[in-house]
């Protein structure tokens, strides 16, 4: 096969996603849960998810056409990026549950 290229989108904390509606639904203080999520994201907002689809309709566009092979993180770094969830405010323990992929050591897991 020639000409079929493949990249990856990895986007950080979505705000309109069930991963925050999750969070906050387990989060001990909401509050402060937010503020430790913007915190992590030095633009002090999380992702949305139109950043995500434009980051995508970029690496399909004619403009991306050279590219190939990578995996685009859709995030600011910043001050804890990538680093794991039990590291932040308390949550209840008994609903929520954390692990690590292993093909992405940066990947952190949160399910109940």
């Amino acid at each position: 096969p020639r000409n079929i290229r493949v990249n990856a989108v990895c986007p950080a904390t979505i705000e309109d996603t069930g991963q925050v509606a999750h969070a906050r639904s387990v989060a001990v203080d909401k509050q402060e849960w937010m503020g430790y999520l913007l915190a992590k994201h030095p633009l002090g907002r999380l992702g949305r998810t139109e950043d995500v689809a434009y980051a995508i309709l970029y690496l399909a566009s004619d403009e991306a056409s050279f590219i190939t092979g990578v995996a685009l993180p859709v995030e600011t770094p910043g001050p804890g990026a990538g680093s794991d969830a039990t590291t932040g405010p308390a949550v209840r323990n008994d609903q929520v549950r954390v692990t690590r992929t292993t093909a992405a050591p940066s990947t952190t897991t949160v399910a109940a």
